[in-house]
């Protein structure tokens, strides 16, 4: 969802050339995004040759690794390493990078998240080595209803989450920002909602598609 995203709004800038990189090029997602005017190219985390092919001649990155393609913290941090190692060594000018909080090092080894703690390091090792950075710690998508996440009837209560369309646009925002200040960790959090007020009217309902 969040790749996909930002290279269409990247896209409604003529004055960028999106490359989008993905493990494989023939998948319809990725032939969509070629047809809408991205270049798409072939790489995997895993393999530095194509990573440094896939990030050459750039000058910034929106970089986003996946914990649940595997479940290893490590093998996370591994391939964010991977990453930032070559953003360094191309010279890219600003990254954002998808992070989330080290909550293993915030709560001094007494929890461990791993799918936040991998995450949190690969930002830190971002900063460690001095490539301009900036992080964007994403809440739950409404994308998720329609997938891994449908609806299920629970006590009321309050929620929140933000779309990917809403993500991408914000990374479009740092990257036309000269002033930014690319340190910023930005918490694209909305306020907590009921899925009451998530509805337009009385009419609105959740069903499966």
């Amino acid at each position: 969802a969040q790749g996909g995203s930002v290279v269409k709004a990247l896209l409604l800038d003529s004055s960028y050339a999106v490359r989008a990189v993905t493990r494989d090029v023939s998948k319809p997602a990725a032939v969509k995004l070629k047809e809408a005017g991205a270049e798409v190219v072939a790489a995997d985390m895993n393999d530095e040759k194509s990573l440094k092919s896939a990030f050459s001649g750039a000058y910034g990155a929106f970089v986003v690794t996946n914990f649940f393609d595997h479940f290893s913290k490590e093998k996370e941090f591994e391939q964010g390493k991977r990453i930032a190692d070559i953003c360094k060594l191309q010279g890219l000018k600003h990254v954002v990078f998808s992070g989330l909080e080290n909550v293993h090092k915030l709560t001094g080894g007494k929890l461990k998240v791993l799918h936040f703690d991998g995450k949190g390091e690969v930002e830190e090792y971002f900063r460690q080595i001095k490539v301009p950075m900036t992080s964007t710690r994403l809440a739950f998508y409404f994308e998720n209803y329609l997938t891994s996440c449908r609806p299920k009837k629970c006590p009321d209560g309050k929620t929140y989450q933000l779309g990917a369309d809403e993500m991408a646009n914000m990374f479009r925002f740092y990257h036309m920002r000269p002033d930014r200040n690319v340190e910023l960790t930005h918490k694209l959090n909305p306020d907590l909602k009921t899925f009451k007020q998530f509805m337009v009217s009385k009419k609105d309902t959740f069903k499966d598609l």
